[in-house]
């Protein structure tokens, strides 16, 4: 039995912010990858079926769909007590930002 994918909402501003990324030429293609499942989770599709649109598994798509849900409170209520353009950016960025990962740092 498949479970319901977890509903986004995008509100106008965060949905012109992950526009304007995904149109920069200078967004990396892991952002450009998260932003666009984020787009696609909130027209409705499935984790499937935006895993089949980008040539990427179900289970990444529902990752990134699972962290934007996690912070679409603190994104709304930011929104809410009249966050800036650079404040929103900020809580966008870090929605669709690496985890910090423990282990070994790198020799470089």
């Amino acid at each position: 039995m498949a479970r319901d994918a977890l509903v986004i909402e995008l509100s106008s501003r965060q949905r012109d912010t992950l526009n304007r990324w995904a149109n920069a030429h200078k967004t990396s293609q892991q952002l450009l990858s998260r932003i666009q499942i984020i787009l696609l989770a909130s027209t409705g599709l499935s984790n499937v079926e935006i895993g089949a649109k980008l040539g990427m598994t179900d289970q990444r798509a529902g990752r990134w769909r699972n962290r934007w849900v996690a912070l679409q409170s603190r994104l709304a209520e930011a929104e809410t007590q009249g966050a800036s353009e650079k404040d929103l950016d900020r809580l966008i960025a870090e929605c669709l930002s690496d985890e910090y990962r423990s282990g070994t740092p790198a020799r470089f």
